[in-house]
């Protein structure tokens, strides 16, 4: 069985990307481009907005459509209602990587990724917008993750483990801000914590915009629609 021809969206005038998958048309040169959009077959635009995580940020987007078979390494993505996710803290000389478990790592100061661009990141691209962060790649195997700017001693810190302990919960309820934060300071009094930067809730996300509100007509004193 033959498989199903690829057809990428033409870069509008003067942008490099295609709008389709956010890639330059020279990383697909097996593939089609086309000005018609009827003809544009790419979906990983759209399968990236559905807020399920399988790949733990390996996709341009960093979500994907697909379902993933589960596994002991499969986690829950965070709750896409919180209106955004927080990078981990800065682990410091402590860093231990989340795939080979090697306890050395060195740190890259990165600037902030504005919309429309692309980041090289773990072998793909991925794109902006990202803040300013400390990327971490492991000494053993490679593998690349983000941590925040440092801010005080390296580790967990209170506002990061109140944000996991509001998102933890196996219900559909707000936890009020100082409930998190009593719990996530009694958690650090009695245990060490560290994030595990690969899990889904210490992804950054800018949060997607509010639907636009559509004006109403007026409603008629004589109880008909104006």
């Amino acid at each position: 069985m033959s498989t199903p021809e690829i057809v990428h969206a033409c870069p509008l005038p003067g942008q490099g990307l295609m709008p389709c998958c956010g890639r330059p048309p020279g990383e697909v040169t097996n593939h089609r481009v086309s000005t018609d959009p009827a003809r544009v077959t790419c979906r990983e635009r759209q399968t990236a907005e559905l807020q399920v995580d399988t790949d733990r940020g390996e996709s341009p987007f960093g979500w994907s459509g697909q379902t993933a078979a589960a596994g002991p390494a499969d986690q829950p993505p965070a709750n896409p209602d919180d209106g955004g996710g927080i990078l981990p803290p800065f682990s410091g000389d402590d860093a231990e990587c989340p795939k080979c478990l090697h306890p050395e790592a060195d740190t890259e100061y990165r600037l902030s990724l504005p919309v429309r661009c692309l980041d090289a990141f773990n072998g793909r691209h991925r794109p902006g917008p990202q803040p300013e962060r400390l990327q971490r790649t492991c000494g053993r195997c490679g593998y690349q993750w983000d941590e925040a700017l440092a801010v005080g001693e390296p580790g967990m810190t209170v506002d990061a483990l109140a944000h996991a302990v509001d998102n933890a919960s196996p219900y559909p309820y707000d936890l009020p801000r100082e409930v998190c934060v009593f719990m996530a300071r009694q958690l650090l009094e009695m245990c060490h914590v560290r994030a595990r930067p690969d899990h889904a809730l210490w992804r950054y996300d800018p949060g997607r915009p509010q639907p636009t509100v559509q004006p109403q007509p007026a409603p008629d004193p004589n109880g008909e629609s104006a």
